[in-house]
């Protein structure tokens, strides 16, 4: 029996279950075993590549040793599916912002996309890793809408409630309505091509650290992302 949409659907669901909290079925947990040995074999030769390569390119292959380890820590944990509580401490809007730019400066670039950045004073109590996963994932679609010469604005900014607020605005064509409340769900993309996975991921990941994320869109105006994390005693 070939390989139908419905049984891709269901294999990616199974991935998806796995990202935001469920279980990993025995044959999905094999095939991340798979992944895993092939990512070995690519951070290898990444490894043998450092003696090659300098200047600028020396810079780029450390960005993409530096996304294959996140890689391998996310096949890890989707294998063991431990727990990252423990992790939570205090966050700078200044590194979450700077560890975000370093994983979608390479898009950025070459979409001819333009990342303009502020940053509040002060952050958020957090995992680190997964608050700047959810962030570059809101960038990363951003700049996948926007054509090359305009700018995607990001900031991270601190509310007089001691709250914290996160803007992702891009210059792409924007979404009507219908659209725009399907965000979110597994298959639904505002992407060609893509299958809606990414929101699905950074909306996890927001209410697992008790925030509240917000699209706001409409044709010709672009995309606006706003997520918003209550004040805490570590703000």
């Amino acid at each position: 029996m070939g390989t139908t949409t419905e049984t891709i659907k269901a294999d990616a669901m199974a991935t998806t279950l796995t990202l935001l909290g469920g279980t990993v079925p025995a044959p999905r947990a094999a095939r991340l075993h798979a992944l895993k040995n092939c990512l070995a074999v690519i951070i290898a030769v990444q490894k043998l590549l450092e003696r090659e390569v300098t200047g600028q390119s020396r810079e780029r292959l450390q960005r993409a040793q530096d996304a294959a380890a996140r890689m391998r820590g996310l096949l890890e944990e989707d294998l063991t599916r431990s727990s990252r509580a423990d992790d939570a401490k205090f966050c700078s809007s200044e590194e979450i912002a700077q560890d975000m730019v370093r994983r979608v400066e390479d898009r950025a670039e070459a979409s001819g996309v333009q990342l303009l950045v502020r940053c509040g004073s002060r952050g958020l109590r957090g995992v680190r890793s997964e608050l700047v996963e959810a962030l570059a994932n809101l960038v990363l679609n951003a700049i996948d809408v926007t054509p090359r010469g305009a700018a995607v604005q990001v900031s991270l900014d601190d509310t007089a409630d001691g709250a914290h607020l996160w803007t992702v605005q891009d210059s792409g064509p924007g979404m009507p309505r219908e659209v725009v409340a399907h965000l979110g769900t597994p298959f639904c993309s505002r992407k060609e091509g893509g299958w809606g996975l990414g929101l699905a991921v950074v909306q996890s990941i927001v209410k697992r650290h008790g925030g509240l994320i917000r699209i706001e869109s409409s044709p010709a105006s672009g995309t606006l992302a706003s997520v918003y994390f209550p004040s805490s005693a570590d703000s």
